[in-house]
């Protein structure tokens, strides 16, 4: 019996190929979840009051997922900042429809807002440090 020949060396586990594919599979599996949880929130939306806040902070938890699973992946191509700040602002945005206390979402967007402000001053800083 003979042994299967080898066609080459095997790729290293974090080549470039590896690791694009394992963020097109997050992204895939974000946008799967998406799918089933906005599926799952329009099957419902007659016993949730207000369903589409159900469906924004469903959305913001997936995302934050997302942003944990890339921040677990050594890809510095694929930053989990914007999906962790996303993730926020839709959970926030959707708990307050949730809550009742509509009128205060627009406080949730300014406190989001000073945060950039904050982190964008920061980050001027240090450049200008160097």
């Amino acid at each position: 019996m003979e042994e299967p020949r080898s066609t080459g060396p095997e790729p290293f586990p974090d080549s470039p190929s590896d690791l694009r594919r394992a963020s097109e599979g997050i992204g895939r599996l974000t946008a799967g979840l998406m799918v089933v949880w906005l599926g799952v929130v329009l099957v419902l939306r007659g016993t949730l009051d207000p369903w589409w806040g159900y469906m924004l902070s469903g959305f913001g938890v997936i995302l934050l997922v997302e942003a944990m699973l890339r921040m677990s992946r050594p890809d510095p191509r694929r930053p989990a900042g914007s999906r962790i700040v996303g993730g926020i602002v839709l959970l926030l945005v959707g708990s307050v429809f949730i809550s009742g206390i509509a009128d205060w979402w627009a406080l949730a967007l300014v406190v989001v807002g000073l945060v950039f402000v904050v982190q964008g001053v920061r980050q001027l800083r240090t450049k200008s440090g160097d």
